[in-house]
């Protein structure tokens, strides 16, 4: 609860994407996935405008007081806007998926919902071929190989064969952005 509060007051929420899905890799026990989880559609209700941002904290005193490079935090305000976020393509469905990913069965303890978790696998590959960015391909890749390391042969089975459809797609993605950067070059 305490990270989903904190995006709602940070200015760029989804800056911090990569670090959330990277988590999907590390922890293990089924409430902080299902924390995370929550994080994650969180970031999907922001990304989608139904909650607005905070406003900017109020300034404080240090403002004046010159920081490394010799800039003051005002001279920094004043200073041009970074380039915008790249768009991230994907962050509502992404959340669903990994929803579904990390589903337990209703009437059983600690036994995964096998029938949504491979659901959520065959959902995987029209995500990626939608155009779904890469920021919101790491966690799927993330639980995917967390999966791996499961005892269960069908989510294992599951887990694995997505990650070699995750991996074919950042490639085949890669070789396009290549070619692109290629054919802007000028031909070197």
């Amino acid at each position: 609860r305490v990270l989903r509060g904190l995006l709602r007051l940070v200015p760029q929420p989804h800056a911090h994407t990569r670090f959330l899905g990277l988590l999907f890799g590390a922890l293990r026990s089924r409430g902080a996935r299902e924390a995370l989880c929550g994080v994650w559609a969180t970031l999907a209700e922001l990304e989608d405008g139904s909650d607005a941002p905070a406003p900017a904290p109020f300034p404080r005193a240090e403002a004046a007081r010159p920081r490394r490079g010799g800039k003051t935090a005002a001279d920094k305000a004043a200073e041009p806007a970074a380039a915008p976020r790249p768009s991230l393509r994907g962050v509502r469905p992404t959340a669903l998926a990994l929803q579904q990913l990390n589903a337990f069965a209703p009437g059983a303890i600690d036994e995964p919902d096998y029938d949504a978790r491979i659901d959520a696998y065959s959902s995987i590959p029209p995500l990626l071929e939608s155009g779904l960015s890469t920021a919101c391909a790491l966690p799927l890749l993330c639980q995917c190989v967390h999966d791996v390391e499961l005892d269960d042969i069908a989510l294992r089975h599951s887990a694995t064969h997505t990650v070699g459809i995750i991996v074919q797609h950042a490639a085949a993605a890669a070789g396009r952005e290549r070619a692109a950067a290629g054919e802007d070059g000028g031909g070197t």
